[in-house]
C-alpha cells in the first residue's frame, strides 16, 4: 500500500506541475485586455506596472511581454523596450508575432542590422509583414534594388499590404524613365563660340542601376572657320547586392569634323555611399581634349585619376573635395584640388542662403603657353597649363521659390586672393658678346581676382512629367573668360504603379 500511495501521490504532484506551466503559457483573455485597455488609452506607466506584476507569476505569457515592451517603447523608454524585446526572443525564440514586432521595433529605431536579424529566419514563413519589414530596412539603408524585392514578395502574399505597395510606388516614382532634350551655347574670350544640343535617355535597368544613353550635334566657329562635332556615349552603374558600393563605368566617341577617325572616351570607377548622403568615388577617365583652339587641329587627349568626397544633402553643412591627376598625351602631367563648404546663413521654410568657403589649387609640370623667336604667342599650344594657381574664395548659394512650380537659384564665388605662376620670354645676347640673342624664359607671380556666377530658373508643376530648366554662367579663370547657357526640358515617363 505505501509503495501504491506513493506512486498516486507522485502523479499528483506532476499533474501540478503540468498544470501550472499550462496556466503560465495560457494567454488570459481578461487580464491582457485590462493590459492592452491601458496601452491604447495612453496610460504607459498604469499599462507598465499591470503587466509587470502579472508577469511576476505568469512569466511565459508571450503577448503580456509583447504588451510590456510596447508600453515602454511608447512612453519613450526605448533602452527598457529593447531589453524586453531581447528578452521576449531569448524565452519565445519562435514565436512569429514576437519576432514581427521584435523586428519593428528595432527597425523604427534606427538598429536596421538587428532588425533584420531578428527577421531573416522567418522570411520562409512567406508572412507579408515579415517581407514588408525586410523591405523597409532595405529601402532604410539604401539598397532599393532589395527593397523592392522584397516589396514585390509582400504583396505577392498580401496584395492589398498598403505599406509594402506605398513604399514600393515610392522607389518606382523616384526612378522613372526620362528623356531630356538640351540645346547650349558657349562663348570664351579665345574666340571660339559653340552651339549645338544634346539628346539624354535614361532608364533604371533596376532601382539603384541607371543606364544612360546619350547623343550630341555641336558646331564650333573660330573668326570664319567652322568646325563640327558629334558624340555618344552609354554609361551605366551597378550596385553590388546588399552592399553600400557601386561601380560606375561609361564609354563614347567623340568625332570632329577635321579628322577622319573618332576619338574615344571612357570612364570606371567605384562609388561608396557613405551616411547622410555622403559619396566617396574614384574614377579613371581618357577623354579627348577640345578646350583651345590649337587643339582643334592637334589631338589632343588626357588620362586622369580622381578621389571625390561629396556632401551634397544636409540640413547643417553641405561640402566637397576632390583631388585629381592628369597625364596628357605628350607625358607632361598635372594636378588639381579643390574644397569647399556652405553653411545655412537665413532663409525660410522653402528658401535658403547659404554662405562658405572654396579653396582650389592647379598645377602643370611644363608649361606650353606659346613662344616664338622669344616672343609671346599669346595663347596656350595645344592645351592650357596653369602653373602654381592658387585661389581662396568666398562663395554663396540661394533658393528662392516663386511658387509651387517655379524655383530660382543662384550660386556665385569671388577669388579674394589667387595667384599664379606666369612665364615671360625674354632675351639676351650670346656667351661671346654681340650676337645673335638667345631666347628664355622667366616666371614671374601675378595676383588676379577669379570669380563665377550662376542663375537657374527650374519649372516643375509637381503633377506634371515635364521639367523645364534654364541657367546661365559666366565665370573668369587666371586666362580665360567663359560664359554659358543651357535649357533642359525633359519627360519623365509614367511609371507602372501598383
Amino acid at each position: 500500500m505505501p509503495s501504491c500511495f506513493n506512486k498516486v501521490r507522485l502523479l499528483l504532484v506532476l499533474c501540478a506541475f503540468f498544470a501550472s506551466i499550462t496556466t503560465g503559457q495560457q494567454q488570459d483573455p481578461d487580464v491582457l485586455a485590462e493590459g492592452e485597455r491601458y496601452l491604447m488609452s495612453g496610460q504607459y506607466e498604469s499599462a507598465i506596472r499591470f503587466l509587470s506584476n502579472h508577469l511576476t507569476t505568469h512569466s511565459r505569457n508571450s503577448r503580456a511581454l509583447r504588451m510590456l515592451a510596447q508600453a515602454y517603447y511608447w512612453s519613450g523608454n526605448t533602452r527598457a523596450a529593447r531589453q524586453r524585446y531581447e528578452e521576449a526572443l531569448r524565452v519565445f525564440p519562435d514565436d512569429l508575432e514576437v519576432r514581427i514586432e521584435a523586428g519593428r521595433f528595432f527597425l523604427e529605431t534606427g538598429d536596421t542590422r538587428r532588425s533584420e536579424e531578428i527577421l531573416q529566419p522567418i522570411e520562409p514563413s512567406r508572412n507579408a509583414d515579415v517581407f514588408s519589414l525586410l523591405g523597409t530596412a532595405k529601402y532604410w539603408d539604401g539598397d532599393w534594388d532589395g527593397a523592392k524585392h522584397f516589396f514585390e514578395r509582400s504583396l505577392a502574399v498580401e496584395p492589398g499590404h498598403n505599406d509594402s505597395r506605398r513604399q514600393l510606388n515610392e522607389i518606382l516614382a523616384a526612378t522613372p524613365s526620362r528623356l531630356a532634350l538640351i540645346p547650349e551655347f558657349q562663348s570664351d574670350n579665345q574666340t571660339i563660340r559653340r552651339a549645338g544640343g544634346i539628346a539624354r535617355y535614361h532608364i533604371h535597368i533596376s532601382p539603384l542601376s541607371p543606364l544612360t544613353v546619350e547623343g550630341g550635334l555641336s558646331r564650333a566657329t573660330i573668326s570664319d572657320t567652322v568646325w563640327t562635332f558629334a558624340h555618344g556615349m552609354i554609361s551605366f552603374r551597378y550596385t553590388l547586392p546588399g552592399a553600400h558600393l557601386g561601380i560606375d563605368a561609361a564609354a563614347g566617341t567623340v568625332q570632329i569634323s577635321s579628322r577622319s577617325n573618332p576619338e574615344w572616351t571612357y570612364r570606371i570607377g567605384l562609388v561608396l555611399r557613405l551616411p547622410e548622403s555622403t559619396t566617396l568615388s574614384g574614377h579613371f577617365e581618357r577623354r579627348p581634349y577640345f578646350e583651345t583652339i590649337p587643339s582643334f587641329s592637334i589631338p589632343v587627349s588626357l588620362i586622369s585619376w580622381s578621389i571625390l568626397l561629396d556632401r551634397p544633402e544636409s540640413d547643417a553643412w553641405i561640402g566637397q573635395a576632390s583631388i585629381q591627376s592628369l597625364r596628357y598625351f605628350d607625358g607632361n602631367t598635372g594636378t588639381n584640388l579643390s574644397a569647399w563648404i556652405l553653411f545655412p546663413v537665413g532663409g525660410g521654410k522653402q528658401s535658403a542662403v547659404r554662405l562658405g568657403y572654396g579653396f582650389s589649387y592647379q598645377n602643370t609640370r611644363e608649361t606650353r603657353f606659346g613662344t616664338t623667336f622669344g616672343q609671346s604667342t599669346g595663347m596656350y599650344i595645344p592645351y592650357y597649363t596653369p602653373l602654381s594657381v592658387i585661389s581662396h574664395s568666398i562663395i554663396c548659394a540661394i533658393t528662392i521659390p516663386a511658387s509651387d512650380q517655379l524655383r530660382f537659384s543662384s550660386n556665385g564665388s569671388y577669388g579674394l586672393i589667387a595667384s599664379e605662376e606666369i612665364t615671360q620670354p625674354t632675351t639676351e645676347s650670346g656667351p661671346m658678346g654681340p650676337g645673335p640673342p638667345r631666347s628664355s624664359e622667366s616666371t614671374a607671380e601675378r595676383s588676379f581676382h577669379p570669380w563665377q556666377a550662376r542663375i537657374a530658373l527650374d519649372y516643375h508643376p509637381p503633377s506634371s512629367p515635364v521639367r523645364l530648366t534654364l541657367e546661365g554662367t559666366r565665370f573668369a579663370t587666371a586666362y580665360y573668360q567663359v560664359s554659358f547657357a543651357r535649357l533642359t526640358a525633359s519627360y519623365a515617363f509614367p511609371a507602372q504603379l501598383h
